[in-house]
C-alpha cells in the first residue's frame, strides 16, 4: 500500500471515529469514501459500528442500477402520468445497455458515451435521444446528491445537435393547412373524435389537457376556453375557430358540467383512435406523424402570423423560445410569399434605374443652392449679425458667430451652411 493510500484510508476513518462520537453526520467526501468501500476494510470498520446507516454496502439495492432508477422513478410524486412513463423509457434504454444488476460507481462516462451511441445506431430520432439524454443527466445527478457517487458519469454528455444548431429535428414536421383540416374534418365522425380534432386544431390543445377538458370550463359569452394543464397549471384561451363545433355538441351533451371528451377511458386511445380515423380519410401514406403535435404546431404557426408574442405564449401555455424550438413552421405560404415577393422587388428595381435629372446632375448646384439660400434668410431674421449674406458665395464655408454684449465668455460655435 501507498503512503498516499495510507494517509486516505487514515484520515477517513478519523472522521468516522469523530462522527460515531459526536453524533454529526459525516462529511460528504468520507460518505462516499465508505459507501464504496468492499472487502475486509469494510467488514472491520463493520465490527467497530463505525459506519453509520447513512454508508451501506456497494452491493446494497439502491446502489444498483436498476433499484436506484426505479426509486428515482417512485419519488417523483408531482410529474404527471406521461412524465413517469417518459422516465420509464430512458430507464429501460440504460438498463438494457448497461445491465439490471451494474453498481452504480462501476459506470464510467465512456460507459455512458457508448449508451449514447449506441441509441444512435438503433435509429432514434435525433429528439428523442436528447431528451434521454437529458434525463440521464438527472437521474445521475441525484445519486451525487444522495453521496452515492463523488461524480457524476454523465456530466459530459450533451445533446446532440443539427447542422444548422438547432437541436430539434424538423424533418417530421408537418402543416396541416386549412384546405386538409376541412377536409379531415368532413370525414370524421361526430362526437368525441371531431371534438378531439377541433379542439387540438384551433385551440392548440395537449393531449392530457384534452382529456381534462370540461363543458362548464367554458366562457360563452367572452368566446374563452379554461384548460387544466398538469404541465403549466390553468390558463384561458380563446375558441377561435371551434367555437360552433363546442356549441353544437354542448347542446347535445347529457350532461353541461361534465368532460368535453367522454367515451374514452385515457387520452392515449382516444388520440389513437383519432390518428386512424385520419388515416381513413386521408390515406395511411399521407397522414403526419405524432398527430396532436403537428395539430398544436399549425395552430402555433398561423397565430405568429396574427398576434403579439406575448399573448399567443399565454394562450397556448408555453414561451416564444420553446415556439421557434418545437412549434413554428416555414410553410408552403411562407416560401410562395418570399418568391413573389423577390420577383416584385426585382421589377420595381428596374423602374426605378433611371435616376431623377438632378441626381443625374450630381451636386453642383440646383436645389441644394436654394435650399442654402433660404436657409440663409431664416438665420438672417432670428439672428442680425449671422454673416452668411449671401449664402451662394459662400456655400460649403464656415462662419462664426461673435459674442454678443457683456455674455461670459463661450466658445465660438461654427455653422456648416450647406
Amino acid at each position: 500500500m501507498s503512503k498516499r493510500s495510507a494517509e486516505t484510508i487514515f484520515r477517513h476513518v478519523s472522521e468516522l471515529i469523530r462522527a460515531a462520537e459526536t453524533g454529526l453526520r459525516l462529511e460528504a467526501a468520507t460518505e462516499i469514501w465508505a459507501n464504496e468501500l468492499t472487502g475486509k476494510l469494510r467488514d472491520k470498520l463493520l465490527k467497530l459500528e463505525l459506519l453509520t446507516g447513512s454508508t451501506k454496502s456497494s452491493t446494497d439495492a439502491d446502489k444498483l442500477l436498476e433499484p436506484f432508477l426505479q426509486r428515482f422513478i417512485d419519488n417523483m410524486v408531482d410529474a404527471a402520468a406521461n412524465t413517469k412513463k417518459n422516465y420509464l423509457q430512458t430507464k429501460q434504454w440504460l438498463t438494457a445497455f448497461l445491465g439490471d444488476t451494474t453498481r452504480l460507481v462501476d459506470i464510467t462516462p465512456a460507459d455512458l458515451d457508448r449508451w449514447h451511441r449506441h441509441m444512435k445506431s438503433e435509429g432514434l430520432a435525433l429528439s428523442n435521444r436528447n431528451k434521454h439524454i437529458q434525463r440521464a443527466r438527472k437521474f445521475f445527478q441525484s445519486a451525487v446528491d444522495d453521496r452515492l457517487l463523488s461524480e457524476s458519469p454523465a456530466a459530459k454528455l450533451t445533446q446532440e445537435r443539427q447542422p444548422k444548431g438547432m437541436r430539434v429535428d424538423r424533418s417530421r414536421q408537418f402543416f396541416v393547412d386549412p384546405t386538409l383540416t376541412e377536409r379531415v374534418l368532413k370525414g370524421l365522425p361526430d362526437g368525441d373524435i371531431t371534438l378531439t380534432f377541433v379542439l387540438a386544431r384551433f385551440v392548440g390543445m395537449r393531449r392530457c389537457e384534452l382529456y381534462a377538458a370540461r363543458w362548464d370550463w367554458i366562457d360563452w359569452e367572452r368566446c374563452r376556453l379554461l384548460i387544466d394543464s398538469p404541465k403549466t397549471g390553468y390558463r384561458e384561451c380563446p375558441m377561435f375557430e371551434a367555437e360552433p363545433y363546442l356549441r353544437e355538441a354542448c347542446d347535445n351533451a347529457p350532461q353541461k358540467s361534465g368532460k368535453i371528451i367522454r367515451h374514452f377511458s385515457d387520452a392515449a386511445s382516444m388520440t389513437t383512435l383519432m390518428r386512424k380515423h385520419i388515416e381513413r380519410v386521408v390515406g395511411k401514406g399521407n397522414s403526419w406523424p405524432k398527430t396532436l403535435q403537428q395539430l398544436r404546431s399549425t395552430r402555433r404557426t398561423e397565430l405568429e402570423e396574427l398576434y403579439p408574442n406575448h399573448a399567443i405564449n399565454e394562450w397556448l401555455g408555453h414561451d416564444g423560445k420553446t415556439a421557434e424550438a418545437h412549434y413554428l413552421q416555414v410553410t408552403p405560404e411562407h416560401w410562395e410569399r418570399a418568391k413573389e415577393n423577390a420577383a416584385n422587388g426585382a421589377e420595381s428595381s428596374l423602374k426605378s434605374e433611371e435616376p431623377p435629372e438632378q441626381e443625374r446632375r450630381g451636386n453642383t448646384g440646383g436645389n441644394i443652392r436654394a435650399i442654402s439660400q433660404a436657409f440663409a434668410a431664416f438665420e438672417a431674421q432670428k439672428n442680425p449679425v449671422f454673416l452668411a449674406t449671401d449664402s451662394s458665395k459662400t456655400l460649403g464655408k464656415s462662419h462664426e458667430v461673435p459674442r454678443r454684449g457683456v455674455e461670459p465668455i463661450q466658445n465660438h460655435c461654427v455653422l456648416m451652411v450647406f
